[in-house]
Formats: C-alpha cells, sequence, structure tokens
C-alpha cells in the first residue's frame, strides 16, 4: 500500500482584484498547497467592511486557529485581515503579508489617494498597544511604495515585533521574482521549524 500523502492547506486572502487561483495563488498551489480563502472582488464583495471581517474571523476560527497555521495575504487582503485579527485573540499562526494596506495614504506626486473603510482605526489601535500580537508576522513591502507606506510598515513591524523587509527599487507590486523568493523561503522556514 503507498504512502498517504499529506495536502497542506494555506489561507490566502489576495488584493483588490486579485484571484486565489492566478497570481500569488497559482504560485502556492504549483508547491503543493491546498488554497482557502477569499477574494475582495468576488465572495466578500456584496458585504460591508464589518461583516467582510467577520467572515474571515469565521473562517480563521473555524480552519486556522492552531500554531501550524499559515496566512498570506496581499495589499487590501491584509488590511481586510488585519481588522479581523485586531478583533481577536493572538493568531497562533504563520502569517505573512505582502504590501499591506494599513490605513489611508496620499502620494503628493501624482495627487493619488486611497481612503479605505476605518482608515485611521488599525494603526490607532498598534499605537495604543491594543492589537493582538500574533505568534509570528513576516511583512515585505517596497522601499517606494506609496499605497502601503515603508515607514508606517515598520511602525506596524516594532510594534508586533514582526519581522519586516523592504524590496529595493520597487512599488506596491513586489515582482514575481521577489515574491517566488520571499514564498521559497517563508514556507522552508516552516519546514525547518517542524523538523526541528
Amino acid at each position: 500500500m503507498g504512502e498517504k500523502t499529506v495536502v497542506e492547506s494555506i489561507y490566502y486572502l489576495p488584493g483588490r482584484g486579485g484571484e486565489i487561483k492566478a497570481g500569488l495563488g497559482l504560485s502556492l498551489s504549483e508547491r503543493g498547497y491546498l488554497l482557502q480563502g477569499r477574494e475582495v472582488t468576488g465572495d466578500l464583495a456584496g458585504y460591508g467592511f464589518q461583516d467582510q471581517t467577520n467572515i474571515i474571523k469565521q473562517d480563521l476560527k473555524a480552519h486556522y486557529w492552531y500554531p501550524e497555521a499559515e496566512v498570506v495575504a496581499v495589499s487590501y487582503g491584509a488590511y481586510l485581515l488585519l481588522h479581523a485579527l485586531a478583533e481577536m485573540r493572538t493568531f497562533p499562526g504563520r502569517l505573512l503579508l505582502l504590501s499591506p494596506i494599513l490605513g489611508g495614504v496620499a502620494h503628493e506626486k501624482s495627487f493619488s489617494s486611497f481612503t479605505p473603510p476605518r482608515a485611521d482605526r488599525l494603526m490607532k489601535r498598534v499605537y495604543a498597544g491594543k492589537f493582538p500580537i500574533p505568534v509570528s508576522l513576516e511583512i515585505h513591502v517596497g522601499e517606494n511604495d506609496w499605497q502601503s507606506n515603508p515607514v508606517r510598515v515598520a511602525q506596524l513591524g516594532e510594534r508586533l515585533n514582526a519581522d519586516c523587509f523592504y524590496a529595493v527599487d520597487t512599488a506596491h507590486s513586489l515582482g514575481i521574482h521577489y515574491v517566488s523568493s520571499v514564498l521559497d523561503q517563508w514556507l522552508r522556514l516552516k519546514r525547518y521549524e517542524l523538523a526541528g
């Protein structure tokens, strides 16, 4: 009789317009992971902001609330995830955030701005020490990203004991080669921790 293959699962929240089965999600699937999660412009689109975060909270509690759990979130998906986690106990698993939105931002050169729902609430909670510090949090952001401000990411990382990395000469899109390298390293780290 052959060996039973265990397929590991990752909870994935892509950014606006992102799909679970494309881009980063496809890269995770190609590495042998089963993906579950929510699409911001897909199954979450018809809900209000609080309902969106409640759905994510329910998903996490039901299927990903254990030390070996892995959650990957990108851009606005990370914003929703962080708002959900802010209303829960300390997350026991591993979190990987790529170019996370952390609140409202404005870009002086292009006169562009972005104001998500509850734009100031997340970082106020972090600054006040009221955000439950995750067991394992890794964040990657482009050093020229105006949507996910690297200074704000550093402040978040300092207060939540996160490992923060800044991609050189990169903006909001970190690039396929950078992200591929991050995934390989992050997933390898888990295997190393489990073996040790």
